[in-house]
């Protein structure tokens, strides 16, 4: 059994004494900078910056409204070299429209050993009635720096009910889907076999949607146009929009900077709280937790508008 001690049986002249000889070697050491940053924080760093500055090295014209954009590190502004990825992972850029602060999240269209030799390539195609899309294959030059993330998200391959069932534990466990949307609806329907909850079914990006109307269970709103409060911190605003842009979608246009990365309803970076107000929100595209459900919560990304709103939204950092 070990011996415990307490501070009344300490021996105050030995006690000085070590202080004495603390000092003492404190003095009779080299002079070393302390270490501030430590390797491992450096690798850290490295494989997942918050963000990057990147610059445009090439633009190839794939079609008249598809265009691949070569980027490399952008030493001048930070960034010394670019992060990692794996297969299937994006990145989100940040843009600057006129006031208009957007993210949008862009695939990597490179391999991951291009990314060691120092590149990625990102491919836009124009998207109707997108604002983004379009401003980057009308704006985007050779030599312009462009602000991205660190690359997010994972790719998983197709499955079926019989392949989970062959290969999951007997423990809770979550599927991750990655595909085009026709290889969604199959897979959701399996995975309705499994009577898997919600939560535990993922799906990589989905893609920003754009007009409701389009959707078969969308009930309509009253007005084209609505209005949102919406408080930041301990600001507050109301702005107006159409009824055909996701509640995201309408801040961005107002010059309103919210936190958001998927734009796709699963990552929840951009969770904020519906404090009045009627939404829609597509099904498929429904990432929220129960905890969000319970407390009111939406992905402002993934919302739409069915009445005037108030909304609590977190700061973008």
């Amino acid at each position: 059994m070990s011996k415990s001690y307490n501070i009344n049986q300490l021996d105050p002249l030995r006690f000085m004494a070590r202080m004495e000889e603390r000092q003492k070697r404190i003095a009779a050491a080299p002079a070393k900078e302390i270490v501030s940053d430590y390797e491992v924080n450096k690798l850290a760093d490295a494989l997942r910056p918050q963000k990057q500055f990147v610059r445009i090295q090439e633009v190839i014209e794939r079609d008249a409204d598809c265009k691949s954009f070569v980027l490399t590190a952008d030493s001048e502004k930070g960034t010394k070299s670019l992060a990692y990825f794996s297969a299937g992972q994006y990145f989100t850029v940040f843009l600057d429209i006129e006031g208009m602060k957007l993210t949008r999240a862009y695939s990597i269209s490179s391999s991951p050993k291009e990314a060691l030799e120092g590149k990625y390539m990102l491919t836009v195609k124009s998207v109707q009635d997108g604002l983004a899309s379009r401003y980057i294959l009308d704006n985007w030059k050779v030599g312009d720096s462009v602000e991205v993330s660190a690359p997010e998200g994972f790719e998983h391959g197709f499955v079926t009910a019989d392949l989970i069932r062959k290969y999951a534990p007997d423990t809770p466990y979550s599927v991750f889907l990655c595909g085009p949307q026709q290889m969604y609806a199959f897979v959701d329907k399996e995975l309705e076999k499994l009577s898997l909850e919600r939560k535990y079914i993922r799906h990589e990006l989905f893609g920003e949607m754009h007009n409701p109307k389009t959707q078969a269970d969308y009930p309509g709103c009253a007005s084209d146009t609505i209005r949102i409060t919406v408080t930041v911190r301990d600001e507050t605003r109301t702005v107006t929009g159409s009824a055909n842009d996701s509640v995201l979608q309408i801040l961005e246009k107002n010059g309103i900077r919210v936190p958001s990365r998927c734009r796709s309803g699963e990552c929840g970076w951009c969770h904020s709280r519906l404090i009045s107000g009627k939404v829609y929100i597509p099904k498929e595209i429904d990432g929220r937790r129960m905890a969000d459900l319970k407390y009111g919560y939406i992905h402002p990304c993934a919302t739409f508008a069915l009445s005037d709103l108030e909304i609590e939204v977190p700061a973008a950092k």
